[in-house]
């Protein structure tokens, strides 16, 4: 197996789920399922994957299904494959033909949030 440490990235697989406050400085990619509070600047929901709970990024790119109390700062993309549900801030939203979303849809204006600043001190 080829093992690469890649700084300030998680990669969760197929099959495998997490549960807890979870802090990543740079992305979350996951064919698996992560489950509670989750920081990162970039999350990337494949078709396979699932997130659920309080969820914070600047970008979500969600080919399969988020859930909870979503913040996406910046962009949130729904791709065609892509289930979002529940209370959902965004600044810019895409939704791909075939995508889903539901609930209640909050647009934020102004938001300018950094990791390096938001997550100093946290996940000690």
């Amino acid at each position: 197996m080829n093992q690469r440490n890649i700084p300030g990235v998680l990669i969760v697989g197929s099959g495998v789920v997490m549960r807890g406050s979870i802090v990543v400085p740079d992305t979350i990619l996951t064919s698996g399922v992560i489950e509670g509070e989750i920081k990162a600047h970039t999350i990337i929901v494949d078709e396979l994957g699932a997130i659920r709970g309080k969820v914070h990024a600047d970008t979500l790119d969600i080919a399969g299904s988020a859930k909870d109390n979503l913040t996406a700062n910046a962009t949130l993309i729904v791709r065609a494959t892509g289930n979002v549900n529940g209370t959902i801030a965004y600044s810019e939203m895409s939704v791909e033909r075939g995508g889903k979303v539901g609930g209640t849809l909050l647009a934020l204006e102004g938001v300018a949030w950094k990791s390096t600043s938001t997550y100093e001190g946290e996940g000690k």
